[in-house]
């Protein structure tokens, strides 16, 4: 799934091409790639963005939007997985987003424009992907949070 989602986003493969392979495949392994197929989607930006909405899905929760635009005709903002319904972001931060101090301050600007849309943000880092037990509670960012 992680390497169908990369494949896509890259170009090398688009979706339909992709599932109509393993659809029409046979041999060992053929329904465990049809099954991962499924659950290949467009657009995702990282693997550890892939992971996150595995886990949500997998866990039983409906399937976020991946990549959002959320605000108005004059700035729209990109987040990583989103349910409209209930306006709530999650966004996984990687390494990344706090030792490069633009891509964090950028962070922080468009997290507080979420503010103004009356929008949740969950944040996510990788220990809360990859920990199996006692499950920590992400920080709430945005209204009520």
């Amino acid at each position: 799934m992680i390497v169908g989602d990369h494949m896509v986003r890259k170009g090398l493969v688009d979706l339909e091409t992709l599932r109509k392979f393993c659809a029409d495949a046979s041999g060992p392994g053929v329904a465990l790639a049809r099954t991962a197929a499924g659950y290949v989607r467009t657009g995702v930006d990282s693997p550890m963005e892939t992971r996150l909405r595995l886990l949500i899905v997998l866990a039983g929760l409906p399937e976020p939007e991946v990549n959002l635009l959320v605000g108005d005709e004059i700035e729209r903002r990109k987040y990583d997985l989103s349910y409209r319904r209930s306006k709530t972001i999650l966004e996984y931060d990687g390494r990344q987003h706090v030792e490069r101090i633009e891509q964090w301050e950028a962070d922080l600007e468009r997290r507080e424009g979420i503010d103004d849309d009356r929008w949740r943000i969950l944040v996510f880092v990788a220990k809360d992907i990859y920990k199996s037990s006692s499950a920590r509670t992400p920080h709430l960012r945005g209204s009520g949070g």
